[in-house]
């Protein structure tokens, strides 16, 4: 063989090579960032989550003098879980936001004297089920 068919079979193991570290870096920093970006997206889902358990649990309060200011927490903490979360999720915290609304609408309209207490119960008992099926829906996007 000869020597610049030497240095030829050289060279192109060498070009080989390179392709390959070259293939395999860009291959470790795509997987690197898609794990990043599901570590973000789980934080921002966990962040979402949590705001609107405790706006919902603001507005659900009956005794509570509620502000408009209640309910607009509570209605941007739903838009951020439909944002950054799966239909599934979205509709269990529309349906949250829905059960801490009406008792927070009863309570308005009727005023601190007149609440039925079996209605507030009954109205309690339904953003307690709401409230567990959206922690439900919620823990199988954030593992």
């Amino acid at each position: 063989m000869s020597a610049l068919a030497i240095i030829a079979i050289v060279l192109g193991a060498v070009v080989i090579a390179a392709a390959v570290a070259l293939f395999s870096t860009r291959a470790g920093i795509r997987a690197e960032a898609r794990a990043e970006d599901t570590v973000w997206l789980r934080d921002q889902r966990l962040r979402a989550y949590l705001i609107l358990l405790a706006a919902a649990h603001e507005v659900a309060q009956p005794e509570k003098e509620h502000t408009l200011e209640d309910n607009r927490a509570a209605w941007e903490a739903v838009d951020a879980v439909e944002v950054l979360g799966p239909p599934d999720v979205a509709r269990a915290a529309r349906d949250l936001y829905e059960a801490a609304a009406e008792i927070m609408r009863y309570a308005v309209t009727k005023g601190m004297g007149e609440l039925d207490k079996d209605k507030v119960v009954a109205m309690a008992d339904a953003y307690q089920r709401q409230r567990r099926q959206f922690v439900e829906q919620t823990r199988a996007t954030l593992t």
